[in-house]
């Protein structure tokens, strides 16, 4: 009975369309800027679109006039919502929150990346299970916020443009006044929560269409035994990788089906026909995951819950740090292994899609964590929340201080106003 409006970049808003939801267009991160993820350099936002990004979202709000903004890691809707006195709800991930338990999971150590700078000898006293345990889960998230040292100078002198108080960390913008934590704490475990964070199971997108037209093709050859191996590139894979994994497994004794999605688009491949290999932009996830006998994707965090809910054993190549977590996660479960996206082969990405196939172990494993996962229904938890956090009618009292209302009045209706 709620009426949902969307803000969405002009690239997304193509997936709202196909699903029939109503949006309106916002300015986004650029494809560049995930390039830049990959290669660790992490000055993604600029002072420049951090304003415009909230100077367009007042507008919006200030627009729809909604009871409630939800924010899917979004720092800037903090800052929007704050200004214009709407409740705000965000969903993330526990590794954006200082709540993340590294003391039993495995820290993000970017190991493929650091390889081109230090020895593998220093690399690997990184990854020893003691070094994880009594120092990297320590140390380790304040090294990610000196990472980002240069992005809280920049929200905070933006943050000063709109009269609002400095922040001390990045992660007090994925904060809301409810933050939905979207996973399940075997994957990602965690801290003793407050009551303002509620860890609800994994959230992931069914798209709403209907298999390609070669899928009772491929139905008819699972049915005669064929084993179905299934490689995305979903929303931040890289178009090079993707290409050279395809143009490997096809040697693979196996029916090969591959989807592009938001990442690459499937047209510039140019990949010679074969016929053990199915192309296409998206597919129902649950559809193809219950089908396939491994996974090889890039580490996010859709794909890896889509393939832990349907028992689907996986090899990762992770590019950037959120990958690379989830990744160790999935390793840490025993469901994957882990390969270096930099140097994808025929001697490495083989040998280790065999050991997937056919120890058993993994498959096992896998089909241990789909029971486990039956217990964190994300969507129906998330949407409950939400419900009751609307039904408590909790408003963020406006300001009392003068200037703020103010700067308000004045300059914010000059500038937002088109």
């Amino acid at each position: 009975g709620n009426s949902v409006v969307f803000g969405a970049s002009k690239e997304s808003s193509q997936i709202l369309k196909k699903e029939k939801l109503s949006f309106r267009i916002l300015p986004e991160l650029t494809r560049q800027s995930l390039e830049d993820i990959k290669k660790l350099r992490l000055n993604l936002y600029s002072t420049k679109n951090i304003e415009d990004f909230v100077k367009s979202e007042i507008t919006l709000i200030r627009a729809e006039k909604p009871d409630l903004v939800v924010s899917d890691t979004r720092p800037t809707a903090k800052i929007s919502s704050k200004i214009t006195s709407v409740p705000l709800v965000t969903i993330n991930n526990a590794n954006l929150s200082t709540f993340y338990d590294y003391s039993n999971a495995s820290f993000p150590l970017p190991t493929f990346f650091l390889s081109e700078f230090l020895p593998v000898r220093v690399i690997s006293q990184f990854e020893k299970k003691w070094m994880q345990k009594n120092v990297l889960s320590k140390v380790g998230p304040t090294l990610i916020e000196a990472f980002f040292i240069k992005q809280l100078l920049k929200f905070n002198i933006v943050l000063r443009k709109f009269r609002q108080a400095p922040i001390k960390s990045l992660y007090s913008l994925f904060r809301g006044d409810l933050t939905l934590i979207c996973d399940a704490p075997f994957f990602r475990p965690m801290k003793t929560l407050p009551k303002d964070m509620v860890m609800t199971g994994p959230l992931f997108w069914q798209p709403n269409i209907n298999p390609p037209s070669w899928a009772r093709n491929l139905e008819s050859k699972i049915r005669e035994g064929h084993k179905i191996i299934y490689v995305t590139a979903a929303g931040t894979g890289d178009k090079y990788i993707f290409k050279k994994v395809l143009e490997t497994v096809c040697d693979f004794p196996a029916i090969i089906v591959a989807t592009g999605g938001n990442a690459v688009n499937i047209k510039d491949l140019k990949l010679p026909k074969k016929d053990n290999l199915f192309l296409t932009d998206f597919l129902p996830g649950d559809w193809i995951m219950k089908n396939a006998r491994a996974v090889i994707f890039f580490g996010g965090n859709s794909t890896a819950y889509q393939a832990l809910s349907n028992g689907t054993p996986q090899i990762t190549l992770p590019l950037h740090l959120d990958q690379q977590d989830n990744a160790n996660q999935l390793s840490r479960l025993g469901t994957t292994i882990i390969l270096n996206p930099f140097k994808v082969s025929k001697e490495t990405l083989l040998p280790a899609l065999s050991e997937i196939l056919f120890n058993p172990k993994y498959k096992n494993t896998c089909l241990k964590y789909k029971k486990e996962l039956e217990n964190w229904p994300g969507v129906a938890n998330a949407a409950n929340e939400v419900e009751k956090f609307m039904q408590k009618g909790k408003r963020i009292p406006k300001s009392k201080n003068p200037l703020t209302k103010i700067f308000e009045r004045v300059f914010l209706k000059k500038s937002l106003n088109p």
